[in-house]
């Protein structure tokens, strides 16, 4: 099974807009309660707020794919995992 979120500003959803901790908590627990016991996250280098966000909550970036993007030569693909309790 896989979910998609994307990297949507957080304006778009104006339940966790200034509080992303809120949103990657909820989405943990909807995996958990779907017995899911790993998030994959993909980012890009171009957006190091979330890369911190994402190292801070414990994340671990696992695959570095400088071809992902093509038509976007300064655009570096970020794939993360966090494991889940």
């Amino acid at each position: 099974m896989v979910a998609i979120v994307t990297e949507e500003p957080m304006t778009a959803l104006p339940q966790y807009a200034r509080v992303p901790i809120a949103f990657i908590v909820d989405v943990e627990r909807w995996a958990v309660l779907r017995g899911w016991r790993q998030l994959k996250i993909e980012t890009q280098n171009t957006n190091v707020g979330a890369c911190r966000f994402y190292e801070r909550q414990g994340c671990r970036l696992r695959t570095i794919n400088r071809a992902a993007c093509p038509d976007l030569p300064d655009e570096i693909q970020l794939l993360w995992d966090e494991d889940l309790q």
